[in-house]
């Protein structure tokens, strides 16, 4: 890219262009070298460059020639269309555009003409004179008519020099709207944004006023998931064509976890386009995934609990979803937790999330904190953790973090980052203290589909049980939308249910009963 040296200060005026494409980093720790980049002495206007890329594995190198000089004598043409612009327009406005000498000649009584949509073509001659890559703005004497309120026009103009060399750059287009004086709405809402640890959040709005008329003391107004408006006045000045960023006063609250649909809109007595008075957002709040930084070795290269196995290296950004691993555990202090970290003076905590409500709390500390190889720094350590679960503990299956810390006691926040450590999420299956051969007879996964419309079918295999089961759907706050009978019919369980009428968000199913159970998470939208 380049510009010449007329061009408007701090502007690169030619369209960027590419040498080569290089698909590969440089597998060394070096700029590529040799680089440079002349003016041929034959012409002084001709550029030379060579430098290096890589494709393939290997250096390669490429000549590149390009002009940024005129390439014809005679040439000139419109750059842009000034004047008229959107807003309040009238039967006889100006019409300015600016027109550019792209030639290596002088040029004198150039020819410029403008046509608003299919109408009449006006014509005018620049009598000034115009030098090589010169620009000079020019207004025509005939006036043009952007009356009807509401229309956009399109003016098209173009130069008509005799001997011109180059047509292709002889034309410019632009679009005007004649806006209608009232017509205000909200154009994005800018905050809150989805995100873990949410709560009171400011909600923040770009309100663009689209007319041309200056507006104040009109409402504006935020729903979530179709609860009642949250509605307030603004009654600072919003000009004409300008837009302003207004923060509520109400906050939204949003510390549960889920999806929250936002809506906004403008009330303006007399808005000539209410189409564009609304706008909407999803939001929402997930559980959390706090990153560190485990690309030396911190954190938990290798993890195994029961039957489960997971030899996992560094996760993206020191954390991992592992939630469709289950591990079968009973109460008690039975379960041996084994983690391999590749970084000695690494502190864990685990917890279990007993109550399913999407939170790790203080009494849901299963290992309140161990350190594996203290004082130690690179190399493989590995140590078994006794993972002590409450006789009284629920039963079934349950969210279970394991979180470390490289020099320091993991946070009591599960959801707080470290600088290095890693974060990773299991499921786990609690049974009473029955011995592993009780814990393995029910491997089979539970399954829900999506039958579309918010409509679910949840079905299980069982391998030895054949009582009957309870079904439950809980809420993020733990209250209980559906407890329903499941019979076994024909060596399965099936039963089909109705979320339609629930909120947007996350659900916990659970199929079981005293002594079993298996849960899944579903979304509704």
């Amino acid at each position: 890219t380049g510009r010449f040296a007329s061009d408007p200060p701090g502007v690169m005026t030619f369209d960027e262009d590419v040498i080569v494409d290089g698909f590969q980093n440089d597998p060394s720790n070096r700029y590529g070298d040799y680089a440079q980049m002349t003016i041929d002495p034959v012409d002084g206007k001709t550029f030379w460059s060579i430098g290096e890329y890589f494709a393939g594995g290997t250096r390669k190198n490429q000549v590149g020639v390009f002009k940024l000089a005129p390439n014809f004598d005679t040439d000139a043409g419109v750059v842009s269309i000034d004047e008229p612009v959107s807003g309040a327009l009238g039967d006889a406005d100006t019409v300015k555009v600016t027109v550019r000498n792209f030639g290596n000649d002088t040029l004198v009584s150039i020819p410029v003409n403008y046509r608003i949509d299919d109408g009449t073509i006006v014509t005018d001659t620049i009598a000034d004179t115009l030098t090589p890559l010169a620009f000079m703005q020019f207004a025509f004497t005939t006036t043009g008519d952007f009356s009807i309120v509401g229309k956009t026009y399109q003016i098209t103009s173009w130069t008509s020099l005799d001997g011109d060399e180059d047509n292709s750059n002889d034309t410019a287009v632009s679009y005007v709207t004649h806006v209608f004086p009232n017509d205000i709405g909200v154009a994005e809402i800018l905050s809150p944004e989805s995100g873990s640890g949410l709560g009171l959040e400011p909600v923040e709005v770009r309100i663009e006023n689209f007319g041309s008329a200056d507006q104040w003391g009109f409402n504006v107004s935020y729903i979530i998931n179709d609860t009642t408006p949250v509605t307030e006045m603004i009654d600072d000045t919003l000009p004409g064509l300008s837009s302003m960023n207004f923060v509520f006063d109400s906050a939204a609250g949003l510390s549960q976890i889920g999806t929250y649909e936002f809506t906004a809109y403008t009330s303006l007595t007399g808005d000539s386009v209410p189409d564009n008075d609304t706008a909407s957002k999803t939001v929402v709040h997930a559980i959390c995934q706090p990153g560190a930084n485990c690309t030396e070795g911190d954190g938990i290269q290798r993890l195994e609990l029961s039957n489960i196995i997971n030899t996992s290296g560094c996760d993206p950004d020191g954390y991992g979803d592992y939630t469709d691993l289950v591990a079968l555990v009973e109460t008690g202090p039975y379960n041996d937790l084994i983690i391999t970290t590749n970084y000695g003076n690494q502190h864990v905590r685990v917890w279990i999330d007993l109550n399913d409500n999407f939170t790790f709390e203080n009494d849901e500390v299963m290992i309140p904190d161990e350190v594996i190889a203290p004082g130690e720094n690179g190399g493989v350590f590995t140590k078994t953790l006794l993972l002590d679960i409450p006789y009284g503990a629920a039963l079934g299956e349950h969210i279970m973090r394991v979180k470390t810390n490289w020099n320091a006691n993991v946070p009591g926040d599960a959801c707080q980052e470290t600088e290095y450590g890693e974060t990773e999420d299991y499921t786990v299956d609690i049974s009473p203290t029955t011995g592993v051969a009780e814990q393995i007879r029910e491997p089979n996964e539970l399954r829900i589909s999506n039958l579309g419309n918010n409509q679910f079918e949840l079905s299980f295999i069982p391998v030895n049980i054949d009582e009957t089961l309870i079904i439950t759907v809980h809420n993020i706050n733990g209250q209980k939308l559906i407890q329903n009978r499941v019979e076994n019919q024909n060596g399965k369980y099936v039963f089909r249910f109705d979320m339609s009428y629930a909120r947007p968000g996350m659900y916990l199913v659970r199929l079981g009963s005293s002594g079993f159970g298996k849960v899944k998470k579903i979304i509704v939208n």
